[in-house]
């Protein structure tokens, strides 16, 4: 027999009566609801907010990353191997961590002035725990599912041009940028036909008219 033809007969070994009931939903058995029983994972509630269709799925892993901490920032990396400097390559002024990246950096906050020059008054998330309390009301709202998307991709690109910094001696100016994260999100959104599902928020009309 093949190697997951075995893995299935093994689950045998961890299923009764019950857990089978569990699996059950409008009398058929369903092998997602089972495979979610045996699978014990702490749920996080920022879940939804990295995971929402509004934003693009390249732009959701670096958000989920940014999350939980997971990049190759210089403060890992230097654990590993040896650098020449920890410092950010982009401001050159701090250790480059996750919260200096995206909340503390003078660029990433230019990069933010821009983007408030569109999209509007909005205070950007300064520390995780800041960050936690967005995800509470990141999905409340079509504004904030907007706004959501921005930040995604803003944090997508602030990553992307650091990598540049580094690898190709080349620093994009905060507008360049910003207006990069106003394309992207806007053709999402169109793309997943919000303006005629919304067309009479006022808020959506208001930032579609302004692009």
């Amino acid at each position: 027999m093949s190697w997951y033809i075995k893995k299935i007969l093994r689950l045998r070994f961890f299923m009764d009566e019950d857990s089978l009931m569990l699996a059950v939903k409008g009398g058929k058995f369903h092998s997602k609801l089972f495979y979610f029983s045996l699978v014990a994972a702490n749920s996080v509630g920022f879940t939804k907010t990295v995971w929402n269709k509004l934003i693009m799925p390249k732009h959701r892993f670096i958000y989920w990353q940014i999350f939980n901490s997971q990049l190759l920032t210089r403060d890992h990396l230097c654990r590993y191997i040896q650098l020449t400097s920890v410092l950010c390559p982009v401001c050159d002024s701090g250790v480059e961590t996750h919260s200096h990246l995206f909340m503390e950096c003078i660029y990433s906050r230019r990069v933010y002035e821009e983007i408030g020059r569109w999209l509007g008054v909005f205070h950007w998330p300064e520390s995780y725990e800041e960050l936690s309390n967005w995800c509470l009301l990141a999905n409340h709202s079509l504004q904030n599912q907007i706004i959501n998307a921005v930040i995604a991709a803003s944090w997508y690109f602030i990553w992307c041009n650091k990598n540049s910094c580094i690898f190709e001696s080349s620093c994009k100016m905060a507008r360049s940028l910003s207006l990069e994260v106003k394309e992207v999100v806007k053709y999402r959104v169109l793309s997943w036909g919000y303006f005629s599902l919304h067309k009479k928020d006022v808020y959506f009309r208001q930032i579609v008219e302004r692009w």
